[in-house]
């Protein structure tokens, strides 16, 4: 499965990665450990990439921003577009773009942006509210669709990750794998919210 959610115990103390705790959001239903899960620091697993770019990379952050840009993501790569998957952070987030190639992906970070748009969600309701009603998604999508044509530089200070280039993906079992984490995603915020009732 190309992409896998997962969670650990907040509590573990660890020097290496992954946690020893890890377990994906699948595991962790039909299995419960005696932890519970934190949907604040959720950990996004790639098949292609090696575990310390993985580490790098996460975690992801909050489970309920996470499942509707997976959601977008699968939508654009159906339609033959690029995506954007941005991780946690105010002005320490990182960009990722998926491009849809006949029937590969390839995944890449993204770090164009200007520090300006490092806040910005590629989602219509994007958590990061401003008051005077900017479409980050929008912003966000017409950046990279007009850099396409004039290069523009690497953010100097936004380039983490920046070797992560072209790691190619099957885009059926990625579109799949997206479908069932989400799934799975929602199932796990309906579990632990009845445990807080």
């Amino acid at each position: 499965m190309p992409l896998t959610l997962c969670v650990y115990d907040p509590k573990e103390d660890f020097d290496e990665y992954p946690p020893n705790s890890m377990k994906s959001i699948q595991d962790y239903l039909n299995s419960p450990p005696p932890w519970r899960a934190d949907l604040y620091e959720i950990i996004v697993l790639f098949d292609e990439l090696p575990m310390n770019i993985i580490d790098d990379m996460n975690t992801f952050g909050v489970l309920q921003n996470i499942l509707p840009q997976l959601q977008e993501v699968k939508e654009r790569l159906l339609q033959n577009k690029f995506a954007l998957l941005r991780t946690v952070g105010e002005h320490t987030a990182v960009f990722f773009i998926l491009k849809p190639i006949e029937n590969k992906v390839f995944f890449s970070t993204y770090n164009k942006f200007p520090s300006d748009y490092l806040s910005y969600f590629p989602l219509k309701d994007s958590p990061m509210f401003y008051s005077d009603g900017r479409n980050q998604q929008e912003l966000l999508y017409k950046f990279v669709e007009n850099e396409y044509n004039n290069n523009y530089p690497l953010n100097k200070e936004f380039t983490i990750l920046d070797h992560i280039k072209n790691v190619e993906m099957d885009l059926n079992a990625l579109v799949d794998s997206i479908e069932h984490q989400i799934v799975l995603g929602y199932q796990l915020i309906n579990v632990e919210s009845a445990k807080n009732k």
